[in-house]
């Protein structure tokens, strides 16, 4: 009778399964072959000792174990094979033992231990004999990869982000890949821009994504153009970076910089609008009267049109509106009290890197701003993961 729930797959000319209800001592079991290539099979298997043949199925079943012979079930065959034929196949092939832990004795391997899960997908094939193949296929998706035994007893990697397309947030496209991990850009749909940060990286075994909130898209506005992005934790000099003291035109994973900058009085710069993210979400947005003004003096407290807090157009609240800042490596400050040291200074927003002698961010920039109405200590602000300048101009 046949017991076993059959799932099959098709797939090079070969019909491989995945099963369930498995018998006991079954080993591999494989459809699409005639009787004697079934034996052909068994015989040259070491782990093979009888099989079970369904006619009706082409369905060959191979057992580690012997079958019994008294009960004759119409539509299938047993086979035994000898004790002789076991011996001769173990002396003929020198068999690898998994166990030796003499690396110099020379052997040769029959097959491949069984294949590994991986997550998100269903593996069909059950041989594992050299050059056996496996599929796997994606639970969700049409994605799909195989991979065959080698001469040498094992089974290459298997590259298939199942997983991690499972729980990605957006489109993406590989653009790098390792055997743990694959690196993304982000596919933005059409009218958007790509507002690129740290690529988002996914780990294969546990579909976990790392960095997929720093990249984003933003609606293309043909009024504006971005023309510098620092990110959080960049190791580069902010004021050198803004007055092009690095390169005059740059883009990275931390920064980005237009040569616009270095034109601006030339191309009549009418707003300017900073805006900072934080897991892909905008949190704070400021706007510039730009008309006039230089690619250093348009941030400051007469220009600014548009804020989120409550005092930052009281002249007499704001101690310091600067893009040079207060502080030796302090930029594109607003701060309420400047006392000099990072624990007493209070203020809205800073784009820092050492700000005021903070012990904690001795090498790195930090992009902090007040999440709510009023100015906070420095040591309280939220951080944000990037900071953008936009511009308007003719």
């Amino acid at each position: 009778m046949f017991t076993s729930l059959i799932f099959s797959l098709t797939f090079f000319g070969v019909g491989f399964t995945s099963i369930t209800n498995i018998e006991e001592g079954l080993i591999y079991q494989i459809i699409k072959l005639t009787y004697n290539q079934c034996i052909e099979k068994c015989e040259s298997s070491l782990k093979c000792v009888s099989l079970k043949y369904y006619r009706s199925f082409t369905l060959c079943k191979l057992f580690e174990t012997e079958l019994s012979l008294s009960t004759h079930v119409p539509g299938y065959k047993v086979y035994h094979k000898s004790a002789l034929q076991r011996q001769e196949h173990q002396v003929k092939y020198e068999v690898c033992d998994a166990n030796d832990a003499d690396v110099s004795i020379s052997c040769t391997p029959l097959s491949c231990p069984p294949s590994h899960n991986i997550l998100g997908a269903t593996a069909f094939g059950n041989m594992f004999d050299i050059g056996s193949v496996i599929k796997y296929q994606c639970n969700d998706f049409e994605d799909y990869a195989t991979s065959n035994c080698y001469p040498n007893g094992t089974w290459p990697p298997v590259l298939l982000p199942c997983a991690c397309k499972n729980n990605s947030i957006f489109n993406y496209e590989v653009i790098g890949m390792t055997l743990t991990t694959i690196t993304t850009e982000r596919i933005c749909p059409e009218e958007t821009n790509l507002i690129r940060g740290v690529p988002p990286t996914c780990d294969l075994a546990t579909g976990i994504w790392y960095n997929q909130q720093l990249s984003f898209c933003e609606s293309i506005d043909s009024a504006w153009t971005s023309v510098f992005r620092i990110a959080n934790g960049a190791q580069i000099p902010i004021r050198g970076a803004w007055k092009g003291k690095i390169e005059a035109t740059i883009d990275t994973e931390d920064l980005m910089r237009s040569a616009l900058i270095d034109d601006w009085e030339n191309i009549n710069v009418s707003q300017v609008k900073i805006v900072v993210h934080k897991d892909g979400a905008t949190v704070l947005s400021l706007l510039f009267n730009a008309c006039n003004s230089t690619n250093l003096n348009w941030f400051n407290f007469e220009r600014l049109i548009e804020n989120p807090w409550n005092d930052v157009l009281n002249a007499e609240s704001v101690d310091t509106f600067s893009l040079e800042g207060s502080m030796l490596l302090s930029r594109f400050e607003i701060g309420s009290s400047s006392e000099g040291e990072c624990h007493q200074s209070t203020g809205w927003f800073s784009v820092s890197k050492r700000f005021k002698t903070c012990p904690e961010n001795q090498n790195t920039v930090e992009i902090l701003y007040a999440p709510g109405m009023d100015p906070i200590l420095y040591t309280n602000m939220e951080r944000g993961d990037d900071f953008i300048v936009w511009i308007k101009h003719t």
